[in-house]
């Protein structure tokens, strides 16, 4: 059958996504599973295999939108023959949270997730391991001061800096120790630390967030996981980046 978008939030819209799995979504131009015009909320989802043929191969959130915010939420296997292969967002107002952005693939090599003009605030979330392992800014695109505990790739951090604020920046692909998308637990699909994964004890409580995406508790160890997914299995230890 012929693959389509998802969802179109538009500008009077708003759109609350909560543990779906959302698969083989196509754009030619942005948003492959979700182009948000107003207001998107997304809690504990999985977006993979999403394609857009500009930006944003799984959410596209256009510049000057209402509100972008996703939490406990896992991007992979999504593409763009544009830029940002995973998220792409300009909302007036953007909190993620407790993401894992990880093998989504832009044709253009510009970011896994990529900020258009306004400010975000990115909280205990990875992203690295991608085909460019990098936070994009456009056109004045940053992230927030409270963006903390997060574990970035190779590629470029958006002014992030390594060991500031609990940011573990610069962390290759082959140390960030994931499983492939699997069932975990849970309604959706995930992608779970290993053993000595440098997520784990990594992130910082955030204020009534006491589950993780399969809704198991936050946190198991002496802080919470950077991520998605909670080590809910028991502390290995993290390894050294």
């Amino acid at each position: 059958g012929v693959q389509k978008r998802h969802f179109l939030v538009e500008a009077s819209g708003n759109l609350t996504l909560a543990n779906l799995t959302l698969t083989k979504g196509f754009a030619s131009d942005f948003g492959g599973a979700v182009w948000n015009l107003g207001s998107l909320a997304v809690s504990g989802c999985t977006f993979t295999g999403n394609h857009a043929g500009a930006e944003g191969g799984a959410i596209q959130s256009w510049g000057d939108s209402t509100s972008l915010f996703i939490q406990n939420s896992t991007f992979t296997g999504n593409s763009s023959a544009g830029i940002a292969s995973a998220i792409d967002a300009g909302s007036v107002s953007m909190t993620l949270r407790h993401l894992t952005i990880r093998g989504n693939t832009a044709t253009n090599a510009f970011g896994a997730l990529v900020l258009w003009k306004n400010q975000a605030t990115l909280v205990n979330s990875l992203v690295a391991g991608n085909s460019d392992d990098s936070l994009g800014l456009v056109n004045g695109g940053t992230f927030a001061a409270a963006s903390v505990n997060n574990l970035i790739g190779t590629g470029g951090a958006g002014g992030l800096v390594n060991g500031v604020n609990g940011n573990l920046v610069g962390v290759p692909a082959n140390r960030l120790y994931l499983g492939a998308l699997a069932n975990n637990g849970g309604p959706t699909p995930t992608l779970a630390p290993l053993p000595g994964s440098p997520v784990m004890n990594a992130g910082t409580i955030v204020a009534g967030l006491t589950t993780d995406q399969r809704g198991l508790a936050r946190a198991a160890g002496t802080a919470p996981d950077i991520g998605a997914v909670e080590d809910s299995a028991g502390k290995i230890g993290r390894a050294h980046v």
